[in-house]
């Protein structure tokens, strides 16, 4: 039986192959996240961003603001108080209105990230598995 050839830097091509194609797919579906984020002032879209993770062989997605975590995922039923000031104040029909503390009866979820992932992770996971495919013939050198 014929031996499978090795070459000796067979091991560190296919990891590089393999992480540069999966930071080039996550790019990709960033765009793709991108424009299924819920948009009011354009922030959440902006703070959007792949981090690579090279010595992890992985990425990361994620938004950096504030609320971005409870659009995602939602939240539950909170009461909500003021911090520095005595009362809320809020415009209701034009009216304004105080309250020392005002009861928010929670969000559903908006999980496009997950979504936008789970649709395109089959397509990244062609386009690394092609690319280590093709980068063979370099690490049998």
């Amino acid at each position: 039986m014929k031996e499978f050839p090795t070459g000796k830097n067979l091991d560190s091509v296919i990891k590089r192959v393999a992480f540069d194609a999966l930071v080039t797919g996550a790019e990709g579906i960033i765009v793709d996240i991108i424009d299924e984020t819920p948009i009011k002032t354009g922030t959440l879209r902006r703070s959007q961003t792949v981090t690579p993770h090279r010595a992890r062989l992985t990425v990361s997605i994620s938004a950096n603001t504030p609320y971005a975590h409870a659009l995602h995922e939602g939240s539950p039923p909170h009461d909500i108080a003021p911090d520095k000031a005595k009362a809320l104040a809020f415009k209701v029909g034009g009216e304004v209105i105080y309250r020392k503390r005002v009861h928010h009866p929670g969000t559903k979820g908006n999980p496009w990230m997950r979504r936008t992932v789970e649709k395109k992770l089959s397509t990244v996971g062609k386009y690394v598995t092609g690319q280590v495919t093709n980068s063979l013939p370099e690490g049998l050198r």
